[in-house]
């Protein structure tokens, strides 16, 4: 059976990256750029006839920023998903864009093995974010909570077995499921039935929120 596609946008400001992109990308078969676009303006004009499933994103953008472009394509295009890929790492900038509804956010000094990765876990459904963005938004998700303790009592990780906890490590870890699965030894759909257990157990809705979560019940340690 052929492989399925993933057909990825890309929007960054300079042509150097833009084209070092492309040419990472010839090397996977299972990946094509369908538009590419230096600024948002152009992208929006594009990206919906392109059929693009996942947009790669540059935040420092001339005109409309790369958070605003994703704020917008998350009403137009709710089913686009969105990678952030981007040398801004800073708080504010990581925060809101995961409130904005990327699904993935990797630095510009990741690999190119990392963000292969990722565009692989994001088409597939999953989110992805690298060892470092996650720290950052661990940190800022641990500082807004320690301000709403009354929510933060309503979740506890009491309820969770000590396997749950170990799949919710796996997750810290930037782990997929197969990764998770191999780590622990056990089937990748038994990580997924595990996953779909702790989020019902703690009524969070996205892996990004498990995550989170997981930090600041020190399941995951910084």
């Amino acid at each position: 059976m052929e492989e399925k596609t993933i057909r990825v946008a890309l929007v960054d400001d300079h042509k150097i990256v833009r084209d070092g992109i492309k040419a990472l990308m010839l090397g996977y078969p299972d990946i094509e750029i369908v538009t590419e676009s230096p600024d948002a303006e152009t992208m929006l004009t594009k990206i919906k006839g392109s059929g693009a499933e996942i947009l790669l994103l540059d935040l420092m953008l001339p005109g409309i920023d790369g958070v605003s472009l994703a704020e917008i394509l998350k009403v137009r295009l709710p089913e686009l998903k969105i990678l952030v890929l981007t040398s801004n790492t800073d708080e504010a900038s990581v925060i809101r864009t995961v409130q904005s509804g990327a699904r993935g956010y990797v630095s510009k000094d990741a690999s190119g093995e990392e963000l292969i990765k990722a565009i692989r876990l994001i088409a597939s459904g999953e989110e992805y974010f690298g060892e470092k963005i996650t720290s950052i938004v661990f940190k800022s998700y641990l500082s807004k909570t320690n301000q709403q303790k009354c929510q933060a009592s309503n979740n506890s990780s009491e309820s969770l077995t000590q396997r749950e906890k170990e799949i919710i490590a796996c997750f810290g870890d930037g782990l997929s499921y197969k990764e998770t699965a191999a780590r622990l030894n056990i089937s990748p759909r038994t990580v997924e039935t595990h996953r779909n257990t702790i989020m019902e157990k703690l009524g969070l809705q996205t892996l990004a929120e498990l995550i989170k979560f997981a930090i600041r019940m020190g399941i995951v340690k910084l």
